[in-house]
């Protein structure tokens, strides 16, 4: 591929496609990119993004999320083939049936030697709402750092500790950080969201 055509690819990629979060996959062999997309071909995402493959998430739309659905919302990978996942257990609940259906889409995805992912369900923050909308509160946009994962809470005792839970399950060796979002939240984004205009 000539540089033109990365370039032209690259362009609309970034105009086809939501995506946010690019973890390493295990024992660092290329990426393993998790993308919820609008759309978009897969063979010019791989050249362009130099992975191994692609996986298509489509479904999880949060209410209140103006990025289009950016997958550190929603799912995010962890060692020993895990993906840490926003659920929602309240049928009444708006976001019930989309992530419902997202839940059973990540059911089916299998490893790359055809073994299905250890799912790891975090619970769904109780609705939060500013001048009337409801904001994104969301458990799976949480920080993976050196030694520690820092994640966002809520004042939601029985929620925070579920999600403490939940996340020390999937980083058993990392120490675990709680830091209060619920100001964060209001910008329609939390921690995760936060870093990465942070550069190395």
């Amino acid at each position: 591929m000539s540089f033109d055509e990365a370039r032209d690819s690259l362009q609309s990629l970034r105009q086809n496609l939501r995506f946010c979060h690019l973890p390493l996959h295990k024992g660092g062999i290329g990426f393993f990119l998790l993308l919820h997309a609008l759309g978009g071909e897969e063979e010019p995402s791989l050249v362009v993004l130099r992975a191994d493959r692609i996986v298509w998430i489509d479904y999880g739309q949060l209410t209140g999320d103006d990025t289009d659905g950016h997958i550190d919302t929603l799912v995010r990978t962890a060692p020993d083939d895990t993906l840490v996942y926003v659920g929602c257990n309240d049928k009444e609940d708006e976001q019930y049936d989309e992530l419902r259906r997202m839940e059973e889409q990540l059911a089916t995805l299998r490893t790359d030697d055809g073994r299905p992912y250890r799912l790891l369900k975090l619970p769904m923050p109780e609705a939060m709402y500013e001048d009337g909308e409801r904001l994104p509160a969301t458990y799976a946009n949480f920080i993976i750092i050196n030694d520690a994962v820092i994640y966002p809470t809520y004042n939601q005792p029985e929620n925070d500790e579920e999600a403490r839970r939940v996340i020390a399950e999937a980083f058993h060796y990392r120490e675990l950080i709680g830091i209060d979002s619920s100001v964060v939240v209001r910008q329609h984004g939390s921690l995760h969201c936060c870093s990465m205009q942070y550069f190395k």
